[in-house]
C-alpha cells in the first residue's frame, strides 16, 4: 500500500499499531472506536475512519451513527488507542547516506560553496537501512536536505514508502537552502581579523552571486544556460522557498 496520495495527504492518518502492512492486503477497511487527532486541533472521540484503496472516505464519530460493517473488507476495533496524522521529518539527510564513515555512501554534500542546482531528489535511496526504523515512530515523509557550503542545494519531500526515488517523490525541489555566514569572535574583547576577513569574503561572494542570478532571471530566456542561475529562477518567481539558516563555522 502506498501510504501517501497527493490529493489527500493532509488527511492521511498513521496508526501506531503496525497495521500498515496489513492494509496492503485489503482494499477497504474501517478503524473504529479510537481517538482521532485530525491535525488541525480537532479531536474526535470514538471515531470511525474508513479507507478505500489508499484514500480516506470517512472520518467521523460513531456516536449516533450505525455503520454497515458488512460493506468493509475488515473492521479493526482500536478502543483506547490514538490515531494521528503522519509526521514529516523536516530538514534532514535521511536517505542520503548509509554508513556515514564510508565516503561512497554519502550523497548529502557536493564540492563547492554555491550549489543551488544540486538536487537531493535523485540521490534519495529508498533502500536505506535507516528508513524502516524511522517509520515505526510515525514518520512517513521526509524533507531530504543537502548540506555544505553557503547555498547547498534543493530539498525534496519524499515518502518513506516507495520502490525507488520516482515512486517516493511527493514534492520535487520544494526549496533552495542557504547557510548564511555569521561572524563569531572567540570572546567579546577579541579582535579576530582573520575571522572578519573570511566573513566579509563570504558575504561578498554571496552578494555577487545573488545579483548575478537576479540579472540572469530578469533578462528572460538566456541564450546560454547557467545551471546555478537556472536553479534560482523558482526563488525569484516565488515558486520555490528560500530556506536561510545561520552558519557558525568558516566556509572558506
Amino acid at each position: 500500500m502506498k501510504m501517501m496520495n497527493k490529493s489527500n495527504y493532509i488527511l492521511l492518518l498513521f496508526v501506531a499499531l503496525g497495521i500498515s502492512s496489513f492494509a496492503q492486503k485489503k482494499n477497504k477497511f474501517a478503524l473504529i472506536n479510537a481517538t482521532a487527532h485530525i491535525g488541525n486541533g480537532t479531536v474526535i472521540d470514538k471515531a470511525i475512519i474508513v479507507t478505500n484503496n489508499d484514500k480516506i472516505e470517512m472520518c467521523m464519530s460513531v456516536v449516533g451513527f450505525k455503520p454497515d460493517y458488512r460493506s468493509y473488507d475488515t473492521v479493526i476495533d482500536l478502543e483506547g488507542k490514538h490515531i494521528y496524522p503522519a509526521l514529516i521529518n523536516a530538514n534532514n539527510v535521511l536517505g542520503l547516506h548509509d554508513a556515514f564513515s564510508v565516503r561512497a555512501t554519502r550523497d548529502l554534500q557536493d564540492v563547492g560553496y554555491i550549489n543551488p542546482h544540486i538536487r537531493t531528489l535523485i540521490a534519495y535511496n529508498t533502500d536505506n537501512k535507516i528508513v524502516p526504523t524511522i517509520k515505526t515512530n510515525g514518520i512517513l515523509y521526509t524533507q531530504v536536505t543537502p548540506r555544505g557550503g553557503m547555498i547547498c542545494g534543493q530539498s525534496s519531500i519524499m515518502a518513506l514508502e516507495g520502490w525507488n526515488w520516482e515512486d517516493a517523490e511527493f514534492k520535487a525541489d520544494d526549496g533552495v537552502h542557504m547557510n548564511f555566514p555569521q561572524y563569531v569572535t572567540r570572546s567579546d574583547d577579541d579582535k579576530d581579523d582573520k575571522g572578519l576577513k573570511n566573513y566579509n569574503d563570504q558575504l561578498n561572494s554571496l552578494n555577487t552571486f545573488m545579483k548575478d542570478a537576479w540579472a540572469y532571471y530578469s533578462s528572460g530566456k538566456a541564450d546560454e544556460k547557467n545551471l546555478r542561475f537556472e536553479a534560482m529562477r523558482g526563488v525569484f518567481s516565488g515558486d520555490k522557498r528560500l530556506y536561510i539558516l545561520p552558519i557558525k563555522r568558516k566556509i572558506f
